[in-house]
């Protein structure tokens, strides 16, 4: 019988060096590793996600005053709909 953790199935990717672990439940980032070094503050599969790690905050809600922010020098706009 398979174990069936709180933040559902998880799904590993490899592609070279780096290794990611996404969760079913809220498509989680848990895990992101380049050559073994961690590189995302992850938590443990038999848990339920603390403080939003890993979860996906887009279309970034009440995060970009009139949608706009600045990046290298450059003044960047998203679409207000």
């Amino acid at each position: 019988m398979d174990t069936i953790f709180p933040s559902g199935r998880q799904l590993v990717i490899h592609d070279g060096k780096y290794v990611a672990t996404v969760t079913e439940v809220g498509g989680g980032l848990r895990e992101l590793s380049f050559g073994g070094v961690d590189l995302v503050d992850g938590f443990a599969a038999h848990v339920l996600v603390e403080g939003s790690r890993g979860q996906v905050l887009a279309p970034w809600p009440n995060r970009l005053r009139d949608g706009v922010w600045r990046w290298e020098g450059r003044e960047l706009q998203i679409p207000i709909d």
